[in-house]
């Protein structure tokens, strides 16, 4: 049985950097096949908006036939695969029984990095400050409760 990572990309976590050095321009996809792992960016779009909707909105046996397209070519000589996107963080319960259902044939774990709250406010803060908002304004509309860390790792492991 082959092994499903599946990475839960919280923004501001390095998920971009991960991603880079998975699936970016400068990586080098022979190695990585060689050391038995076959890096998958995700599942259908390179946005998290409409990676979300389209596993939402997809019948099961579409996303399952997509990931099967997906390794049949390259991954049969890996024996573990790496999922990796942001839009991940976002699913919603009924999403993640999909991907649950399609994912069954694999022995799946879970990543996820996490920071502390502050950080991750700060950070956010950073990347996205771009209106002329002060701090206290930008938060009340973008931050209005902190991440739900614990709820979405839950929703991940009743599943998986």
């Amino acid at each position: 049985m082959k092994t499903l990572y599946v990475h839960i990309g919280w923004p501001k976590t390095g998920t971009t950097y991960l991603q880079t050095i998975l699936f970016g321009k400068k990586f080098n996809i022979g190695e990585i096949l060689r050391q038995g792992v076959f890096p998958l960016p995700c599942l259908f779009s390179g946005l998290a908006l409409p990676e979300i909707t389209k596993i939402r909105d997809k019948p099961e046996a579409m996303i399952s036939d997509r990931l099967t397209k997906a390794l049949e070519a390259e991954a049969t000589e890996c024996h573990s695969i790496v999922v990796s996107h942001e839009a991940y963080a976002s699913l919603e319960c009924e999403s993640i029984d999909k991907l649950a259902s399609v994912f069954s044939e694999f022995d799946v774990k879970i990543i996820a990095y996490l920071r502390p709250q502050d950080q991750q406010c700060e950070s956010y803060w950073k990347q996205w400050h771009i209106t002329e908002m002060s701090f206290d304004q930008w938060y009340c509309q973008y931050l209005k409760e902190p991440l739900q860390y614990w709820n979405t790792l839950q929703s991940w492991a009743d599943r998986f």
